[in-house]
């Protein structure tokens, strides 16, 4: 459950280590790898969606529905884990005054409210924020390892002779 609500306490807990976690490093080399290469292919051959672009590419329908159907399974998961994650969270915020299931229904019907009335613009929408997302976070990582070896050397170096004297 780290994707988004746990990302903040996974820097913190795990440091540096946290960027090996194979989310943190393959989606921002693949969005770079793929990513102006399939946007200027939609932009050419005016596609909406991926299946669109694997028919035309493949010439294959069936490969198609295939790409759609694995794209549904994979995302269903995914959302599924916001939703519980959104649960916890507003239980956590509330200390049990907004139940589980109830928090994950809110949490449901926020995300309902906003692909409908965002549609695809709700995709930029989100899209737009990645960047300072991951400026966000590679900071976060940066400051937590700068903290920690800070905590690590003022304890275990007291022996070490000061180079500046608290005044």
């Amino acid at each position: 459950m780290w994707t988004f609500l746990g990302a903040v306490g996974g820097n913190y807990r795990l440091g540096l280590s946290f960027m090996s976690m194979m989310w943190n490093l393959l989606w921002p080399i693949m969005l770079w790898i793929f990513g102006s290469r399939v946007w200027v292919l939609g932009k050419a051959y005016k596609y909406i969606t991926y299946s669109e672009l694997i028919n035309d590419y493949y010439d294959s329908k069936w490969l198609g529905v295939i790409a759609v159907i694995v794209g549904v399974m994979a995302l269903v998961p995914y959302i599924s884990v916001q939703l519980m994650g959104g649960g916890i969270a507003l239980k956590a915020f509330t200390k049990g005054g907004i139940p589980h299931v109830v928090g994950v229904l809110l949490v449901f019907i926020a995300m309902v409210i906003y692909v409908v009335i965002g549609g695809l613009r709700s995709v930029a929408w989100t899209e737009r924020t990645i960047l300072p997302n991951i400026n966000v976070r590679y900071g976060s990582i940066c400051c937590m390892s700068i903290r920690r070896l800070w905590k690590y050397v003022s304890q275990n170096c007291s022996h070490l002779p000061k180079v500046v004297e608290a005044r």
